[in-house]
């Protein structure tokens, strides 16, 4: 999917975005990647802790 390349590119460059890691996960999860779709969730966490939405992703 190049979406999931794009925000790739997007994280890489700007590796504190914490919003890039959220859509990322979400499209990990879409394709059914929900080990990386997992990772990403917990990359929003490590740089923002008190993002509810990345919590509700992992529920």
């Amino acid at each position: 999917m190049a979406a999931i390349g794009g925000i790739q590119q997007a994280v890489a460059i700007a590796p504190y975005f914490s919003e890039a890691y959220l859509y990322l996960g979400q499209l990990f999860q879409q394709t059914k990647d929900f080990e990386q779709a997992i990772a990403a969730y917990l990359e929003v966490l490590g740089i923002q802790p008190d993002y509810l939405a990345a919590y509700a992703q992992l529920a």
